[in-house]
């Protein structure tokens, strides 16, 4: 990788590969002697500008749910009950981090806890009423979000663009799952 690309491609000013390639250039990193294919340079440029904008977007917007909470909200309406520590494996977080987030969503009533009958010590967590409208509220604002950006996208092109998310998804997801069991074992 470049030397400095990381600090350029977080708060870089180029709108575009060409501009980015030419300061690069001058900063002594040519792309042609990397050893990079031109598409994972772009893939790693690109992704570094997507990452930064949908945090950007996401401060703006007033949004009912915070992304967390949303995220396992999601988790729980496709499959309940769960653990807190099922959850945590799924994301491939710390559980502390995810009893944090549990915490906070039990406090302003997204969820419940009751007794797990199979481990005293743990909880199951199930939707709410109130949860599930948040989450309902959450989703149709979101999908709003999404017909507008897309507008000027013909189906076929959101269709591929959302088959190819839904890899990357998989992709990062199994990558995380094997460090994760590679971190505890």
């Amino acid at each position: 990788m470049f030397p400095g690309i990381h600090t350029l491609l977080k708060v870089s000013p180029y709108r575009d590969n060409a501009s980015c390639s030419a300061a690069l250039s001058r900063q002594g990193a040519v792309m042609s002697d990397t050893h990079e294919t031109p598409a994972i340079l772009a893939l790693e440029r690109q992704i570094a500008f997507l990452v930064r904008r949908l945090e950007a977007n996401q401060r703006r917007r007033n949004y009912p749910l915070e992304r967390a909470h949303y995220l396992l909200l999601l988790m729980l309406e496709e499959q309940e009950p769960q653990s807190s520590g099922t959850l945590a494996e799924q994301l491939g977080l710390d559980s502390s981090t995810v009893t944090r987030q549990i915490n906070v969503m039990l406090r302003h009533e997204l969820i419940t806890r009751t007794p797990d009958p199979h481990d005293r010590r743990g909880g199951l967590l199930y939707l709410t009423d109130h949860g599930r409208q948040q989450l309902d509220q959450m989703r149709k604002l979101r999908r709003e979000s999404a017909r507008e950006l897309f507008a000027d996208w013909d189906e076929p092109s959101r269709a591929e663009l959302a088959r190819l998310l839904e890899r990357l998804n998989n992709t990062i997801e199994q990558r995380v799952a094997e460090h994760f069991s590679r971190s505890r074992s």
